[in-house]
């Protein structure tokens, strides 16, 4: 009957559920952090070009080039371990697309390239680094006759190739960091500016309620936006006005926004939507349409499981604010260690009884 022995009491479980709920605080607040800092003997890196003009300050975070069908640009990259540790970066050319809201997002090392990453060649994929130390890296670009006119938009990533090591809030985060250098061609021809909204609805599951914006910038330059999205209901009297301001939307690229709803939540009912957007050069943006919002899903599991055998696990997540993923992590833990206390209690009572019974 030593086997009893090993479950613990109640009150290990107690420290747990307290322990664990303290952690999941922390985890909320670490959510907020904008900085890390970085744990002693990593490595963290930097990339700018090489070459730069000292009179325009923007040339060091990016390339600029205003070039020409079948041209072959040279140029070269410098990467500077900025760390405390020695470390190793695998390179590589990316596409870019426009970000949610707005500014540049680049493609990963095993995605397939179309644009600007397809057009580059580096002398080197992997570099290493003693902390305090740097290394150029040539690079040559190569512009297809058939290209657009226009900007057409890419980058150099440096990835690491061990996870860097971080800590906020005094809890370590594992971080597989990236650094990027954009590049923006210019090839000669018409521009011109046209972005288009490709429609407005209500997420799929409203654990958290939110509309999904659809916007693509379907001209050949890039556009910023700021304007306004209002809610009414179904018989045109104004719900609720919200603000929106988008950065940077890359040319040829399109962006879904989460958009939460504030405050209220919308009831079940139909509504319209309608998005005013101020773009580019004196450009203007308007568009209405209806939505539905429907009764909340009752069967939320078979929602996910359907959403899990779809492969579609990054949207799972963001089915729920980061709040009630949080809560019911709470509520999880603190079920759990009811359960583990009324367990321990029922292996004792056994033991218990098992001893009075050797005792007779």
């Amino acid at each position: 009957m030593r086997m009893f022995s090993v479950f613990p009491g109640y009150r290990f479980f107690l420290y747990v559920v307290v322990v664990v709920l303290m952690v999941m605080m922390s985890l909320k607040m670490v959510t907020s952090v904008k900085a890390v800092k970085v744990t002693d003997h990593q490595a963290m890196f930097s990339l700018m070009p090489t070459v730069w003009d000292r009179h325009d300050p923007i040339t060091a975070g990016l390339f600029m080039f205003k070039t020409h069908l079948a041209n072959h640009l040279h140029a070269s990259i410098l990467v500077t371990n900025t760390g405390n540790g020695r470390g190793t970066v695998n390179l590589y050319p990316a596409d870019a697309s426009s970000a949610p809201t707005g500014g540049a997002s680049f493609s990963s090392r095993d995605a397939e390239l179309t644009d600007v990453g397809s057009w580059i060649k580096l002398s080197k994929e992997k570099v290493t680094l003693d902390p305090g130390k740097s290394q150029s890296v040539p690079f040559e670009i190569t512009i297809p006759v058939n290209t657009d006119s226009g900007e057409h938009i890419g980058g150099i990533i440096a990835e690491d190739v061990k996870p860097l090591v971080a800590q906020a809030k005094k809890i370590p985060i594992h971080i597989r960091a990236r650094w990027a250098v954009p590049i923006v061609l210019t090839l000669p021809g018409p521009t011109h500016e046209k972005l288009i909204a490709t429609g407005i609805l209500p997420d799929r599951g409203l654990v958290y309620q939110h509309l999904m914006i659809g916007l693509s910038n379907a001209g050949n330059i890039r556009v910023k936006a700021n304007g306004s999205l209002q809610i009414l209901d179904d018989h045109g009297h104004l719900i609720q006005k919200h603000a929106l301001q988008y950065e940077t939307l890359l040319p040829r690229t399109s962006i879904q926004n989460r958009f939460y709803i504030q405050h209220k939540a919308l009831g079940v009912g139909h509504y319209q939507a309608v998005l005013d957007l101020y773009y580019g050069h004196n450009k203007v943006l308007k568009y209405r349409t209806e939505f539905i919002i429907k009764p909340p899903v009752k069967d939320l599991g078979g929602a996910i499981v359907a959403l899990v055998k779809l492969g579609d696990t990054d949207d799972l997540w963001s089915l729920f604010a980061p709040w009630q993923i949080a809560s019911g992590a709470g509520i999880g833990l603190i079920l759990l260690g009811f359960l583990g206390y009324g367990l321990t209690k029922f292996c004792l009572k056994v033991k218990h009884q098992l001893s009075q019974h050797q005792e007779h």
